[in-house]
């Protein structure tokens, strides 16, 4: 049977937040533990929605794919926020998020806030996962946003 309602990724946000809305800390039972594997399912599909979503504005354009980056930031934002010990993938996404925030135009959050995310939280990944082979191109993404940085600070110096 073909499709015949559009999502609307707003009403689909606020329809599952709440099903989602896992208060147990990440990693908070014991390791082997049936509450402990039930809490892990509860972080993942937190993580899903928003990758979901990210995904989701990875095949679109304009004004749409802006509204998806933001929401996937935002989601993703609000979890890893929440927590004090998660896995280290988590800043990598948080990092992207921004990054591809920024790239689409800020939607509603200053371009310094999202490159500052972008740097930590992709500062973060590599310390906590120094073997990634992707690596290299995390530290040259970090230069890159650390020169937009100084630029985005001296254009702002010289327009007030």
């Amino acid at each position: 049977m073909p499709l015949t309602s559009r999502l609307h990724p707003v009403e689909w946000v606020q329809r599952t937040q709440n099903l989602y809305n896992w208060s147990e800390p990440h990693n908070s039972f014991p390791p082997g533990s049936w509450e402990r594997v039930a809490n892990e399912e509860m972080w993942q599909s937190r993580m899903k929605m928003a990758f979901f979503l990210f995904d989701l504005a990875e095949r679109m354009e304009g004004g749409a794919q802006t509204h998806l980056y933001e929401l996937s930031y935002n989601i993703y934002h609000q979890i890893v926020d929440a927590q004090k010990d998660y896995p280290a993938n988590w800043d990598k996404n948080l990092a992207l998020a921004a990054e591809r925030l920024l790239r689409s135009g800020g939607g509603q959050h200053r371009l310094e806030t999202l490159i500052n995310q972008s740097i930590h939280h992709f500062s973060r990944y590599i310390e906590r996962e120094p073997t990634d082979t992707q690596n290299s191109a995390i530290r040259s993404a970090i230069t890159h946003l650390s020169k937009e940085r100084d630029r985005l600070r001296f254009a702002q110096k010289n327009t007030t």
